[in-house]
């Protein structure tokens, strides 16, 4: 480079980072093969603005990776010299470059002067359900160019369909947190005593839950597409007698647009068993035209045979409709409650009537980032979102802390599942499911003060403490050992750093790896206290130390304490040819 060019400029690490890897790596899609999701959108975004490059760029630890790519030979360059790791920077989630050679952080750049040569960049951030910036969609050319109002607006809307896909790629990968819970709400739906179908609008069966086949016995093939005027179903009355199809609860809610709550019907299983059914009925509607309808039913054949249970039977059953464990509710297009359950009701501390017609959005903290994704389902640009969301405290004057705990116990946070419905007409309804988890945030933030305070602890010490595994390697240091050891005060200390130790005994005997402390700790599982060593720092010199290793149980893990008496060593006594020069 000539004279008088500033020196490239690498971007700095986002406030997040940890967070925001853990969150890159849970999606399990660094180093997969080419996905034309991904390819289809780049070749539309260099299509679009006429720019020969574009990729779908994932910012890693040390470097970008390309999912899809045009314009480009290379599959990843390293962080330093990425464009794109500037971009996830940009709180306006929009990075320009007009002219690389012009920018003094590009100017040396060695993808400016060397392939592909970015002349010109602009990359619009790419962010996951929780607001963490993953990477970037860019598109560059080989020459200066002013990006306008409506290419960065196309970018823009291109990135949106990228990270739609990308949350699709996180529903099927998802964190360990919402796997659990979401393993929990099927376990829960997939253990009620309830059957549940919905029918369309002709009487059709077209959904139903595993209960319903058990309920009927039926098989899925036997039940999947049956109307509710089949002949087969034979049912009846309380008094016994036959019950046409067309007056079934679930035709009648059709026809009428009226639920029907608490018919008891009776229905012959394919064996001839007579099954005794709480059946109700709850027509569906989209802005005012019936598209379906929802019938719960449950099996009430030991409440019909013994009568002192019947009102409990019909509470539980009342129950697991309108207040199911789960809080559900359905909104319009306009993000407005049309029905909400019992469970859900007891979240939001109101009552369910209070809440129909009122936005859920309402409940949430301004400051969220749940409300731009609101929106983004109520314009069609995603189609779901699974995002913990702290509620607005009851109290109006009380502060509450987006990403910490709330500054009051009256707060509660929640998770929030939310999907627009795909089988009605006009897409205009969602769905809302909604779990409280105030005392796992609870629980996060003491483990979190915790850690801490350890931390502090560890940090005042004098005595060199060590945190490490044979898998792992060294997962903390404090202050001390750094010194004794002779490592720097701050920076990375080597995985490997276990096993670099030289070990001498008292005899000045260099100790094989097995006869080692820490080995002997590990291998055995008990603790090895107060031995007395010869330990060689990192500069070649050695110090006197007395040893501890303490290993943990259930895990690898190993933790050493360490104290110099290098200072209290006889005259006498042998020593290393070199010892620490701040004790000779």
């Amino acid at each position: 480079m000539p004279d008088g060019v500033p020196a490239m400029v690498a971007a700095h690490l986002p406030d997040d980072e940890p967070a925001r890897l853990d969150a890159l790596r849970l999606l399990e899609l660094l180093d997969t093969p080419p996905d034309e999701r991904f390819e289809r959108l780049v070749r539309v975004a260099s299509t679009a603005l006429g720019l020969p490059m574009a990729v779908v760029s994932l910012i890693d630890a040390d470097r970008q990776w390309f999912k899809a790519r045009i314009g480009i030979d290379a599959c990843e360059t390293t962080r330093d010299v990425s464009f794109c790791a500037h971009a996830i920077l940009e709180p306006t989630g929009v990075f320009v470059v007009s002219d690389a050679l012009a920018d003094p952080r590009f100017a040396d750049n060695p993808l400016v002067h060397e392939g592909p040569r970015i002349r010109s960049y602009a990359g619009h951030v790419l962010r996951d359900p929780a607001g963490r910036a993953l990477g970037a969609l860019a598109v560059a050319d080989h020459a200066p160019r002013q990006f306008d109002e409506r290419e960065l607006g196309l970018l823009a809307d291109l990135a949106a369909l990228v990270e739609g896909e990308l949350v699709a790629i996180d529903r099927e990968a998802a964190g360990r947190e919402i796997a659990r819970l979401e393993r929990s709400k099927h376990a829960l739906l997939e253990t009620f005593t309830e059957g549940l179908v919905l029918q369309d609008t002709s009487g059709a069966i077209v959904e139903w839950n595993t209960a319903a086949e058990r309920v009927l016995g039926l098989s899925a093939d036997e039940l999947g597409g049956r109307t509710s005027v089949d002949p087969r179903w034979r049912c009846v009355q309380a008094d016994g007698s036959d019950w046409p199809g067309e007056t079934h609860p679930a035709m009648v809610a059709l026809t009428t647009g009226v639920p029907v709550r608490d018919a008891l019907m009776g229905v012959h299983r394919p064996n001839g068993d007579l099954v005794w059914m709480r059946v109700n009925s709850q027509p569906l509607f989209d802005e005012g035209v019936a598209t379906g309808v929802f019938t719960a039913f449950q099996d009430i054949t030991a409440e019909i045979t013994y009568e002192r249970r019947s009102a409990a039977m019909a509470e539980r059953l009342s129950a697991a409709i309108e207040a199911g464990g789960v809080g559900t509710a359905l909104l319009d297009g306009d993000g407005r409650i049309t029905f909400v359950n019992t469970a859900l009701a007891d979240v939001l501390a109101a009552h369910t009537e209070e809440l129909k017609g009122v936005e859920l959005a309402s409940f949430f903290q301004e400051a969220d980032p749940v409300h731009r994704q609101l929106e983004e389902v109520r314009t069609g640009v995603r189609t779901t979102i699974a995002a913990d969301v702290c509620l607005s405290p009851r109290d109006p004057s009380a502060v509450t802390a987006l990403r910490g705990m709330p500054a009051t116990t009256d707060a509660r946070w929640i998770r929030l599942n939310l999907s627009q419905l795909p089988d009605l007409d006009d897409g205009g309804v969602m769905l809302a499911q909604i779990t409280d988890i105030t005392v796992r945030r609870h629980l996060e933030a003491d483990v979190a003060r915790s850690e801490e305070l350890a931390r502090v602890c560890l940090d005042v010490l004098e005595q060199g403490i060590v945190f490490g595994s044979p898998t792992a390697g060294v997962l903390r240091v404090n202050p001390a050992a750094r010194a004794l050891l002779g490592l720097a005060p701050e920076g990375e200390v080597p995985d490997a750093l276990l096993d670099q130790w030289t070990v001498l005994d008292q005899d000045l005997r260099e100790l094989a790896p097995h006869e080692r402390p820490v080995s002997r700790a590990i291998a055995t599982g008990e603790a090895i206290r107060d031995q007395m060593v010869w330990l060689r720092r990192l500069d070649g010199d050695f110090i006197r130390v007395r040893l501890s290793a303490m290993p943990f149980g259930w895990t690898d893990e190993v933790v050493v304490a360490f104290t110099d008496v290098t200072p209290y060593t006889r005259l006498g006594d042998p020593r290393p040819e070199r010892v620490y020069a701040g004790h000779r």
